[in-house]
């Protein structure tokens, strides 16, 4: 199919991308400059940093009938433990190619909203429901290649070109529905009803700046991109139930499930961070960092699959958002 063709074509080149640049500078390495502020023997100076701490935020998925919004849901990230590893390694003088990942640890819990407006977007909202909520799986890459542009005393300016990706994986249990504008009150047993991929793909351009005051490191950094792309999968599971081709819903008689999947193309992000170093040793620093990211709304094409085998596509029909933030606390060393 063609969202599959396509997922595998961009992650073909997203894997030739980190061969070339791990291949070409004999490592891995972090999006933290610190290797330009801390002296260092080595002559190719590497810094290593592992932290911990907690995610937060939400993502957004819509579906359209034109210019009207039929449906939105948003999905909690809700004090997510997360652990992730950061390394930088410099070469050349001015060069630095760094990475960055980290992944949830823990099972984390949270809440779906699902809002529907079957008259139009312009009038209140006529189905509700309210789900709790499991984070299956959630993690982040980041490589990138930093030039250092300017470097006076203690204060350093770095350039950066670079490549994220983003993945998040939710399951809905149970909840309640209130349908026909509040006339119909429903309680849904306490079984998977929905399920929601959500990932993005962003080449960026970003600034780091980087000082040092005695045993203090302060860096931070802005990123952006108009050109990433995103995929989604939503289930929505019916066990048992039938449905008329003639409803609103406009689901098919005796189908069981639906998925949706979607692609979105040309999506803005912006990313913003902040990170407080203190040298406790010569090569050793505690970091305290915070860290915000925003896939800004854009509408995709969207293909239903039903369980009894039919399909249906609809053109810039699915809409996708995304924003979260982490703070954590970590270590790092230079060699």
């Amino acid at each position: 199919m063609l969202m599959v063709n396509t997922k595998n074509k961009r992650l073909a080149l997203l894997a030739a991308f980190f061969m070339f640049t791990v291949s070409n500078s004999y490592s891995m390495s972090a999006t933290s400059n610190e290797v330009f502020m801390v002296e260092s023997e080595s002559k190719i100076p590497v810094s290593i940093s592992i932290s911990t701490g907690v995610l937060n935020g939400e993502s957004e998925e819509y579906v359209y009938d034109g210019s009207s919004k039929l449906s939105k849901l948003t999905w909690d990230l809700d004090n997510v433990p997360v652990i992730g590893i950061d390394t930088s390694v410099k070469f050349k003088e001015k060069f630095s190619l760094n990475f960055s990942g980290w992944t949830k640890i823990s099972e984390s819990s949270g809440n779906m909203e699902d809002y529907d407006w079957y008259n139009g977007d312009d009038n209140p909202w006529t189905d509700y429901s309210s789900h709790n909520t499991e984070l299956d799986e959630a993690y982040m890459l980041d490589i990138n290649m930093s030039y250092l542009l300017y470097k006076e005393n203690n204060f350093s300016l770095s350039g950066e070109l670079g490549f994220r990706h983003d993945y998040y994986k939710w399951n809905a249990y149970g909840g309640y529905a209130i349908y026909d504008s509040g006339s119909v009150d429903v309680d849904f047993d306490d079984e998977k009803n929905i399920s929601y991929d959500q990932e993005f793909y962003a080449p960026y351009l970003g600034l780091t700046f980087n000082t040092k005051k005695n045993k203090w490191i302060i860096s931070s950094y802005i990123r952006g991109s108009l050109w990433a792309w995103g995929e989604a999968e939503d289930t929505h599971y019916y066990p048992g139930l039938t449905y008329d081709t003639g409803s609103s819903s406009g689901y098919l008689s005796g189908s069981d499930s639906i998925t949706f999947k979607d692609e979105f193309e040309n999506i803005a992000y912006l990313s913003l961070g902040l990170n407080i170093g203190y040298m406790v040793m010569e090569n050793l620093i505690i970091n305290l960092s915070t860290d915000f990211q925003k896939y800004f709304r854009e509408t995709g094409d969207d293909t239903a699959y039903y369980s009894d085998g039919t399909t249906e596509y609809y053109k810039d029909s699915a809409g996708t958002s995304n924003y979260s933030y982490t703070v954590s606390i970590g270590a790092s060393y230079l060699f």
